[in-house]
Protein backbone atom coordinates (compact mmCIF):
# COMPACT_ATOMS: atom_id res chain seq x y z
CA UNK A 1 0.00 0.00 0.00
CA UNK A 2 1.13 3.33 -0.73
CA UNK A 3 1.51 6.16 1.69
CA UNK A 4 2.05 10.00 0.05
CA UNK A 5 4.10 12.03 1.94
CA UNK A 6 3.65 14.10 5.11
CA UNK A 7 4.40 17.78 4.93
CA UNK A 8 6.72 17.24 7.47
CA UNK A 9 8.57 15.74 4.59
CA UNK A 10 8.64 18.73 1.85
CA UNK A 11 10.82 21.75 2.87
CA UNK A 12 10.20 23.94 -0.04
CA UNK A 13 7.82 25.66 -2.56
CA UNK A 14 9.70 23.79 -5.22
CA UNK A 15 10.25 20.61 -3.51
CA UNK A 16 6.60 21.17 -3.02
CA UNK A 17 5.70 21.12 -6.60
CA UNK A 18 8.04 18.44 -7.59
CA UNK A 19 7.09 15.98 -4.21
CA UNK A 20 2.66 17.05 -6.52
CA UNK A 21 4.48 15.55 -9.76
CA UNK A 22 6.54 13.47 -8.70
CA UNK A 23 3.21 11.88 -6.60
CA UNK A 24 0.87 12.14 -9.53
CA UNK A 25 2.96 10.06 -11.51
CA UNK A 26 2.97 7.13 -8.77
CA UNK A 27 -0.14 7.19 -8.44
CA UNK A 28 -1.50 4.02 -10.49
CA UNK A 29 -5.11 2.86 -11.51
CA UNK A 30 -5.61 -0.29 -8.96
CA UNK A 31 -3.28 0.38 -6.33
CA UNK A 32 -4.03 0.94 -2.99
CA UNK A 33 -2.97 4.25 -1.17
CA UNK A 34 -3.73 5.30 2.32
CA UNK A 35 -4.56 9.45 2.31
CA UNK A 36 -4.90 12.00 5.38
CA UNK A 37 -8.75 13.35 3.95
CA UNK A 38 -11.04 16.02 5.24
CA UNK A 39 -14.50 14.81 7.12
CA UNK A 40 -15.76 17.99 5.67
CA UNK A 41 -13.98 19.04 1.94
CA UNK A 42 -15.25 22.47 1.62
CA UNK A 43 -14.16 25.88 1.24
CA UNK A 44 -13.54 27.82 4.56
CA UNK A 45 -14.40 24.48 6.77
CA UNK A 46 -11.55 23.67 9.33
CA UNK A 47 -9.88 20.50 8.04
CA UNK A 48 -10.61 17.68 10.58
CA UNK A 49 -8.36 14.72 8.65
CA UNK A 50 -9.03 11.15 9.16
CA UNK A 51 -7.03 7.97 7.53
CA UNK A 52 -8.97 6.91 4.44
CA UNK A 53 -7.87 3.58 2.84
CA UNK A 54 -8.76 3.92 -1.05
CA UNK A 55 -8.41 1.45 -4.18
CA UNK A 56 -7.55 4.24 -7.02
CA UNK A 57 -10.02 4.12 -10.01
CA UNK A 58 -9.06 6.98 -12.25
CA UNK A 59 -6.73 10.08 -11.81
CA UNK A 60 -7.60 13.62 -13.52
CA UNK A 61 -5.88 16.19 -14.50
CA UNK A 62 -8.10 18.91 -14.29
CA UNK A 63 -6.01 21.15 -16.87
CA UNK A 64 -6.48 18.70 -19.66
CA UNK A 65 -9.71 17.50 -18.91
CA UNK A 66 -11.39 20.30 -16.68
CA UNK A 67 -14.90 20.29 -14.71
CA UNK A 68 -18.02 20.64 -17.09
CA UNK A 69 -20.50 24.11 -15.61
CA UNK A 70 -22.60 20.95 -14.88
CA UNK A 71 -20.23 19.41 -12.71
CA UNK A 72 -19.06 22.41 -10.69
CA UNK A 73 -22.58 23.66 -10.43
CA UNK A 74 -23.29 20.52 -8.51
CA UNK A 75 -21.12 20.84 -5.68
CA UNK A 76 -19.64 24.43 -5.96
CA UNK A 77 -18.41 24.90 -2.36
CA UNK A 78 -16.02 21.91 -2.32
CA UNK A 79 -12.75 22.97 -1.98
CA UNK A 80 -11.01 21.90 -5.08
CA UNK A 81 -7.38 21.42 -6.61
CA UNK A 82 -6.00 20.42 -9.93
CA UNK A 83 -5.62 16.53 -9.41
CA UNK A 84 -9.15 14.56 -8.76
CA UNK A 85 -8.86 11.06 -8.15
CA UNK A 86 -11.72 8.71 -7.96
CA UNK A 87 -11.44 5.50 -5.75
CA UNK A 88 -13.57 3.12 -3.87
CA UNK A 89 -13.25 3.62 -0.28
CA UNK A 90 -12.88 0.48 1.39
CA UNK A 91 -14.14 1.54 4.85
CA UNK A 92 -16.97 3.02 3.36
CA UNK A 93 -17.42 0.55 1.01
CA UNK A 94 -18.48 3.34 -2.06
CA UNK A 95 -16.97 5.23 -5.13
CA UNK A 96 -15.63 8.74 -3.51
CA UNK A 97 -13.83 11.52 -5.16
CA UNK A 98 -10.83 12.87 -3.82
CA UNK A 99 -9.12 16.22 -4.39
CA UNK A 100 -5.48 15.72 -4.04
CA UNK A 101 -4.77 19.14 -2.55
CA UNK A 102 -7.60 18.25 -0.20
CA UNK A 103 -5.42 15.62 1.39
CA UNK A 104 -3.07 16.48 4.50
CA UNK A 105 -0.24 15.48 2.49
CA UNK A 106 -0.71 17.89 -0.15
CA UNK A 107 -3.12 20.67 1.61
CA UNK A 108 -2.89 23.82 -0.01
CA UNK A 109 -5.91 26.45 -1.60
CA UNK A 110 -6.35 26.10 -4.96
CA UNK A 111 -7.76 29.29 -7.49
CA UNK A 112 -10.09 28.68 -10.10
CA UNK A 113 -10.32 29.18 -13.66
CA UNK A 114 -12.62 29.21 -16.09
CA UNK A 115 -11.72 28.61 -19.56
CA UNK A 116 -12.99 27.78 -23.39
CA UNK A 117 -11.84 24.68 -24.56
CA UNK A 118 -12.60 23.31 -28.45
CA UNK A 119 -12.39 20.13 -29.54
CA UNK A 120 -8.96 19.54 -30.15
CA UNK A 121 -6.95 21.06 -27.38
CA UNK A 122 -6.19 19.73 -24.26
CA UNK A 123 -5.75 22.99 -23.15
CA UNK A 124 -7.73 26.27 -22.67
CA UNK A 125 -7.52 29.06 -25.76
CA UNK A 126 -9.47 31.28 -23.69
CA UNK A 127 -9.49 32.09 -20.21
CA UNK A 128 -12.16 33.99 -18.96
CA UNK A 129 -12.31 36.19 -16.25
CA UNK A 130 -10.23 36.67 -12.98
CA UNK A 131 -8.96 33.93 -10.62
CA UNK A 132 -11.67 32.76 -8.14
CA UNK A 133 -10.75 32.14 -4.45
CA UNK A 134 -11.39 29.18 -2.37
CA UNK A 135 -14.06 31.68 -0.22
CA UNK A 136 -17.91 30.46 0.02
CA UNK A 137 -19.18 33.89 -1.71
CA UNK A 138 -16.42 33.90 -4.81
CA UNK A 139 -17.52 30.58 -5.23
CA UNK A 140 -21.19 30.83 -5.44
CA UNK A 141 -20.82 33.91 -7.71
CA UNK A 142 -18.61 31.53 -9.88
CA UNK A 143 -21.80 29.20 -9.78
CA UNK A 144 -23.89 32.30 -10.97
CA UNK A 145 -21.47 33.27 -14.11
CA UNK A 146 -21.17 29.29 -15.12
CA UNK A 147 -25.15 29.16 -15.15
CA UNK A 148 -24.93 31.70 -17.95
CA UNK A 149 -21.97 30.82 -19.58
CA UNK A 150 -23.69 27.19 -19.75
CA UNK A 151 -26.42 28.30 -22.43
CA UNK A 152 -23.46 29.46 -24.45
CA UNK A 153 -21.93 25.75 -24.81
CA UNK A 154 -21.53 24.55 -28.43
CA UNK A 155 -20.61 21.39 -30.04
CA UNK A 156 -17.27 23.09 -30.94
CA UNK A 157 -16.82 25.11 -28.06
CA UNK A 158 -17.03 24.10 -24.28
CA UNK A 159 -16.59 25.98 -21.08
CA UNK A 160 -14.07 23.93 -18.51
CA UNK A 161 -13.07 24.89 -14.82
CA UNK A 162 -9.60 24.26 -13.79
CA UNK A 163 -7.19 24.53 -10.74
CA UNK A 164 -5.20 27.12 -11.62
CA UNK A 165 -2.06 25.92 -12.52
CA UNK A 166 -0.95 25.51 -16.60
CA UNK A 167 2.19 23.47 -16.13
CA UNK A 168 1.22 20.53 -18.32
CA UNK A 169 1.78 16.81 -15.61
CA UNK A 170 1.01 13.65 -16.90
CA UNK A 171 -1.26 11.46 -14.69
Amino acid sequence: MTRLLEPSQIESRAQFAASVRSEIQKIRIGERVTIHYPDSPLVEAEPAFRERRIVVKSVRDLVTFPLSCREYLNQPLTKRGRVLMTAWDTQLGELQTFYLSSCRAFWRDSFLRVGLYDGESRLPFKIIGEPCPPLRQERLQLAKRLMGLERRESEFLTVGVFADDLAVVAT
